[in-house]
């Protein structure tokens, strides 16, 4: 059985990984970390922020 993708917000993405929504934001702008932007929003997957974390990216 498939699962489907858990989204975050900027806000939620920086509570993750334990930063300002402005670090996470320079993050996007330098492509530090992965993302999608569906209609003029960010959103973070939440299984590529925690290989992020885990340094698998």
């Amino acid at each position: 059985m498939a699962s489907e993708e858990t989204y975050l917000t900027t806000r939620q993405t920086a509570a993750v990984l334990n930063v300002s929504e402005k670090t996470v934001r320079r993050y996007v702008r330098d492509c530090i970390i992965p993302f999608t932007k569906p209609r003029g929003r960010y959103y973070f997957a939440k299984s590529q922020l925690i290989a992020f974390i885990n340094n698998e990216l």
